[in-house]
């Protein structure tokens, strides 16, 4: 198919003289459009090349995109092909769409598989990519898609010429220049002003209207997360380092990997929270400091900020301090919502991982505060240090039985959440839902045995200093009492 969508003929001195029209921001009114299908921007493509993590840009790389292609849409010939047509690139059925493919620069047979791993499906790779261009336009009329491409001059009979004179009025407008009908047609068809008159990232990223703005059908606040849609992990692209200095995604780490959990301190993954290579559509915040970047996480995960103080992701905000792998702290500059799939959340003995070169908890709040709360009543115990406590039988297990023993007692449920995370999780949650009275002597309870075991854990792991401890605890108590009698 050759069809010119929007930018596809444009000189040197008119792209040069739009450019400079947005960098002044006087290209276009600050309406921001919206597509009627309520698809979201997959905002990850929208990330200048240097900013991807390591593991999107390779991703990226082996579908043919370089620096150049990455930051100027539509100008890596994958994007002329809607997702499924590359499922498979080694049995295509289309002789003449076989010898196009075999011609594009990618390294990988399957390039929808690695689509998918990026953060894309079908909906948001067809429209904000593709823009079912190329849809037939039976196919386009089966699916509705035709109605904003009629807006826009097209119908079934220029769509499919190959004859540039057919083309419609629109094809040869700039953004500024289409009618209010036709801006939201191309709007539906997942166009940004941007986009439409073909402007490379460093024009637009930082003057976007749609880039600063919350697409309305996500403006809700979400409700708080029930057990069953609970997710409380990091991306498969959030990058960790391995005891030999190897750096990996999150994707490909496994139980028993020594993983970095503070400044020169390795310690393994004994389970997985969450492990899910599947679920689609997962929504992290993506966290940028002045020296670190990618780091993606649900808003619900909790990141340690200045003070070692572990806070949901939520609340982080950009001039906020978060601590770093070092110790020191950095500034963040900047904060994205990204969609992905595949969710990971590996839990190491001090609770802790170093994920982008940022110290990380392994755990998540379910509530909106940092704190527990009881029937409104906030406890002083963070998320962090009850996540630690709740682990403290899943761990002594461990050290008991070592890693291959305690891998025979791993389960997990069909949404990839470990059985360890799953049932204790259901209890506290019942717990939460009782009045002060009921809650308060059922969690306490629950607790103190909880603080017990995790007593256990120290003898196990540390004897020597676990006695002394309780000795130098035992003796101030006594020199306590000694001086009230």
């Amino acid at each position: 198919k050759k069809k010119v969508v929007g930018n596809k003929k444009r000189d040197f001195m008119k792209l040069a003289f739009i450019s400079l029209s947005y960098l002044l921001g006087v290209a276009y009114s600050q309406t921001v459009y919206y597509n009627v299908r309520e698809i979201s921007m997959p905002r990850f493509r929208f990330e200048f090349w240097n900013a991807l993590s390591l593991g999107l840009r390779n991703d990226a790389l082996s579908i043919g995109y370089n620096q150049e292609t990455w930051q100027t849409m539509a100008t890596n010939q994958i994007e002329e092909y809607s997702y499924f047509i590359f499922q498979d690139t080694d049995n295509l059925d289309d002789k003449d769409l076989e010898k196009v493919v075999k011609n594009l620069d990618v390294s990988v047979s399957n390039v929808t598989a690695v689509l998918a791993e990026m953060g894309f499906d079908e909906d948001t790779y067809d429209c904000w990519m593709n823009h079912y261009i190329w849809y037939d336009w039976d196919e386009l009329v089966e699916f509705d898609f035709d109605d904003a491409w009629v807006k826009l001059g097209w119908d079934a009979s220029n769509w499919e010429s190959e004859n540039e004179n057919d083309l419609p009025d629109s094809e040869e407008k700039d953004w500024d220049e289409l009618t209010p009908n036709e801006k939201q047609a191309a709007a539906d068809l997942c166009f940004l002003p941007e986009t439409w008159d073909g402007m490379s990232f460093s024009t637009f990223l930082d003057t976007s209207d749609y880039f600063e703005a919350t697409e309305p059908w996500l403006k809700e606040d979400a409700a708080p997360p029930g057990f069953g849609a609970f997710q409380a992990c990091f991306s498969a692209h959030t990058l960790v380092e391995r005891e030999d200095g190897t750096v990996t995604p999150m994707k490909d780490l496994s139980l028993g990997d020594r993983v970095l959990v503070s400044n020169g301190k390795y310690e393994p993954i004994y389970t997985f929270g969450h492990f899910d290579t599947s679920v689609v559509n997962t929504e992290f915040l993506r966290i940028n400091t002045r020296t670190s970047s990618g780091l993606e996480l649900t808003p619900n995960h909790l990141i340690f900020t200045e003070g070692n103080q572990p806070v949901p992701a939520s609340s982080i905000k950009i001039g906020g301090k978060v601590m770093m792998a070092n110790g020191e702290t950095d500034t963040v500059i900047r904060i994205q919502k990204v969609t992905r799939t595949g969710i990971f959340a590996p839990f190491t003995s001090s609770g802790t991982i170093v994920t982008n070169g940022v110290l990380s908890s392994s755990f998540a709040t379910i509530q909106e505060s940092r704190y527990v709360s009881l029937g409104g009543f906030e406890i002083p115990l963070t998320y962090h240090q009850l996540g630690v406590i709740f682990e403290s039988p899943h761990r002594l297990l461990c050290h008991l039985l070592g890693s291959n023993g305690c891998a025979v007692y791993e389960d997990y449920n069909e949404e990839g959440m470990s059985q360890w995370v799953e049932k204790p999780m259901v209890v506290f949650q019942w717990v939460l839902k009782q009045n002060v009275i009921a809650g308060g002597i059922l969690f306490l309870t629950s607790l103190t045995l909880l603080c017990m075991i995790n007593l256990m854990e120290l003898l196990v792991v540390n004897p020597a200093s676990t006695i002394a401890l309780v000795a130098a605890f035992v003796a101030h108590r006594r020199h306590r009492v000694k001086q009230m009698m």
